[in-house]
Parts: structure tokens; sequence; C-alpha cells
């Protein structure tokens, strides 16, 4: 069967800093922000949030986690885009 919206699942990894595990309701506000598709975790001192995003290509399913994170309540700063 074909996939009519010609979407895929991109995976790829955000590494945030300015936050970790003692900023208050972190995952609450990731998820609200509409990161439902990420997973958080923290390494070293620094987020990182491991996504399985749907869009039509990388490009966008990169720069719509972006935008959600730039809409949430958060002061942190993107350090790292990897994909898988």
């Amino acid at each position: 069967m074909r996939n009519r919206t010609n979407t895929k699942i991109h995976k790829f990894t955000l590494a945030l800093k300015g936050v970790d595990q003692h900023t208050p309701n972190i995952d609450d506000v990731i998820f609200h922000a509409g990161c439902n598709d990420a997973l958080l975790y923290f390494k070293c001192g620094d987020a990182f949030l491991d996504f399985e995003r749907e869009s039509k290509n990388f490009e966008e399913a990169v720069n719509s986690a972006i935008n959600d994170l730039e809409n949430a309540s958060l002061v942190a700063k993107l350090i790292k885009i990897a994909d898988e």
C-alpha cells in the first residue's frame, strides 16, 4: 500500500545547552511544545532529544522540531543536529 501523503519517519537528534535534568518540568514543557515524538535524555550536562518525526523530507522534519522548541518556554540553545 502506498503512502498518499509521501511522508516518512525521519530520525535525528537535537542537542541543547542551557537546560538540564534540574530544569523544572522540562519533560512536560517539551511534550506540550509539540515534541511528543522525541525521547529526552541528558549526558555531560547537555540535553538531547532523539526525534522520530514524520515529514516529507529531513529538512522539514528538523525545522519543525526546532520551531516547536523555539515556541516552548525554555531558555535553551541548540548546539548540534545529528541524523541517524
